[in-house]
């Protein structure tokens, strides 16, 4: 569903070693505004990270979950194989101005993915994009009536 509808975009190589990336790379991604108001708002964002330049080989998958107000950002990066196994899972923590992030006030840290309170979280947020890929997958169904059907035995981490 990425490959097909992302918006492309890259990861940084600051940004990089910190989710787990060996380098800078190649990315397609979904934002979704969740929430939003004068002074704060909530973003989730699913990723899909290219191993090659070409943008034809996935290499693995983020879920973001990112909350900022007028002077912090809050995000949590899940990084996740194309099984839709967890492989690590961080939290980075900034300071902001109004306009834009603050370089070099973030601060990462590792979580455990054995603990129950990151594989719930983890567990939330692939629920949430695995039910955003079925509405997304039967939204073109009602619009064509001779619509692909996704191949059978694919699972839902497969098709973001």
């Amino acid at each position: 569903m990425l490959l097909d509808r992302g918006s492309d975009g890259s990861i940084s190589g600051n940004l990089a070693p910190q989710i787990g990336l060996e380098s800078a790379s190649d990315i397609k991604k979904q934002d979704i505004l969740v929430r939003k108001d004068g002074n704060s708002g909530e973003m989730k964002t699913c990723i899909v990270v290219f191993s090659d330049a070409e943008r034809k080989s996935p290499m693995c998958l983020f879920i973001k979950r990112s909350e900022q107000t007028t002077s912090s950002i809050r995000s949590t990066y899940f990084k996740v194989n194309l099984f839709g196994k967890l492989e690590k899972a961080v939290k980075i923590h900034g300071k902001r101005t109004v306009d834009t992030a603050i370089r070099g006030s973030g601060v990462t840290t590792v979580q455990d993915i054995e603990s129950p309170a990151v594989k719930k979280d983890f567990d939330g947020e692939m629920a949430y994009w695995k039910k955003w890929v079925k509405k997304e997958m039967k939204a073109p169904a009602k619009k064509d009536s001779a619509s692909v059907t996704p191949t059978v035995g694919k699972t839902a981490t497969a098709a973001l």
